[in-house]
């Protein structure tokens, strides 16, 4: 079955199915919903997820972000989360060929610690985080579903940062609680009306691989609905 669609949906028309970028902005614009794209930065070739971020697509890429609307973000690796270091050269990398400025984002795989992680994003003079969510949990792990000012308790300082809290995430549905399309949309729009209800801010993840692959056409049209 997976050959079979590949074949019919990617290969044979020359597609690459996780070339979704445009798919996504096409379908922000369609609701008023402008999309931020996070990059993973410069970074070795065998850190997961790797891509050249000097690649002239990357480069045509960004600047059809530019052109559309929508926004630039930061995607530090893994390894970033606890090197303040290399936290600082993959950001200087990445607004280095951006041509958007790049003043928030969300860390690879949700890594954070508190405050260590808040701390680096405003060392950084990022304005806005949206790591802090659960992976294998959607819902309101801030206990809220609006934009707020980052205290440091280790500080006792209100921080420039502030934080936008992650609602869901693609693969918590489909791969952590393993619902049906039907239920993760169920899930979703429970989630969302709460949102709605204290009119906050229904933060989404949603992967650019999790489009186009026989494991994920089924959840498109969640995806979609709940943009609506």
């Amino acid at each position: 079955d997976e050959l079979r669609y590949w074949w019919k949906n990617g290969l044979r028309n020359n597609r690459d199915p996780f070339d979704t970028f445009d798919e996504l902005m096409t379908l922000g614009e369609r609701h008023n919903t402008p999309v931020q794209f996070n990059f993973l930065s410069e970074r070795p070739r065998h850190y997961d997820a790797w891509y050249d971020l000097y690649h002239p697509e990357i480069a045509q890429l960004m600047q059809r972000i530019k052109a559309r609307g929508h926004t630039i973000g930061f995607h530090p690796s893994r390894e970033a989360a606890t090197d303040k270091n290399l936290f600082f050269k993959e950001l200087d990398a990445l607004r280095k060929v951006s041509p958007l400025p790049v003043i928030s984002g969300r860390h690879h795989y949700l890594c954070f610690a508190s405050p260590a992680t808040w701390q680096t994003w405003e060392s950084a003079g990022l304005q806005t985080d949206s790591t802090v969510g659960y992976s294998d949990l959607p819902g309101f792990r801030c206990g809220i579903c609006q934009e707020f000012p980052v205290f440091d308790f280790l500080q006792r300082r209100t921080l420039n940062l502030r934080e936008q809290p992650l609602v869901a995430m693609d693969v918590t549905f489909a791969r952590y609680l393993n619902e049906s399309p039907e239920a993760a949309l169920e899930h979703l729009l429970s989630l969302q009306k709460t949102v709605r209800q204290f009119n906050g801010q229904f933060t989404i993840l949603w992967h650019n691989s999790s489009l186009n692959t026989s494991f994920w056409a089924p959840y498109r049209p969640v995806f979609e609905q709940i943009l609506a």
